[in-house]
């Protein structure tokens, strides 16, 4: 059980680790340039009547990217929410791998008004609204949290806390569990792991794994079974490239 623990908080730091550097301001090279460089080619751009986003013919072209679409075109809105709500999909790094696809001399503005362009040839009324209504928010609270400020010698757990209730005004509770709602049971779990080891060490074997599995349905909820897949496939990854090694 205490290799599971370790195993599980490996992969959570992990996840954790992607996260800050999301909010961090380097997560890709699309934030590698200065926002006031950003701002003037954008301005460039919209002087000269330039088309920020070329598609030509879409068919394809995002099909890999866009997991959540995958399969079939008829995964629309509401099968995209109910795999948020579950974690089976993560809506920012589903919106970081449709960046990847853009151009490098792409501004972050050109990219984000390219996937718009793609929702619009992908879906059709109320669902292309309601997906462009998502990415909207989302857009919107990364404009906000790049301006963001935070007090000087504070702790990571300070500094989330403070990120996560920002991100929370600007987008709504409804829309900040869909986006951030797996992370932070995730953050939660890290921290409440934390102090399990600790007050656990006096339980006996069978006791504490009862406690630790009631801790991971208490903390992750509805995404339990989610994150156990992840951590369960990343077991038996590393399982198969150990084995690979050896022969």
């Amino acid at each position: 059980m205490d290799k599971r623990i370790s195993i599980g908080l490996i992969v959570v730091a992990l996840l954790l680790a992607i996260s800050y550097l999301v909010f961090g301001g380097n997560s890709t090279k699309k934030k590698s340039s200065s926002n006031a460089s950003e701002e003037t080619q954008d301005s460039k751009s919209q002087s000269n009547n330039e088309t920020l986003s070329p598609m030509g013919d879409t068919t394809g072209l995002w099909d890999e990217a866009l997991s959540p679409f995958q399969g079939t075109e008829k995964k629309g809105y509401l099968e995209l929410v109910e795999e948020l709500k579950s974690g089976k999909v993560n809506f920012t790094w589903e919106v970081w791998a449709l960046r990847r696809k853009c151009p490098d001399e792409y501004t972050p503005s050109q990219c984000d008004e390219t996937i718009y362009k793609f929702l619009d040839t992908k879906f059709t009324s109320p669902d292309k609204e309601k997906m462009k209504e998502l990415f909207k928010a989302y857009f919107q609270y990364e404009s906000e949290a790049r301006k963001m400020e935070f007090p000087a010698n504070i702790t990571f757990s300070e500094k989330y806390e403070i990120l996560k209730k920002r991100r929370r005004e600007l987008v709504g509770d409804e829309k900040a569990d869909l986006f951030f709602g797996m992370e932070e049971s995730q953050v939660t779990f890290i921290q409440a792991s934390k102090n399990f080891i600790d007050s656990s060490k006096n339980m006996s074997g069978n006791e504490r794994v009862q406690k630790y599995e009631e801790l991971r349905k208490k903390t992750y909820g509805p995404y339990l079974d989610a994150v156990s897949k992840r951590e369960d496939s990343s077991i038996i990854t590393k399982q198969r490239l150990a084995s690979e090694k050896k022969t």
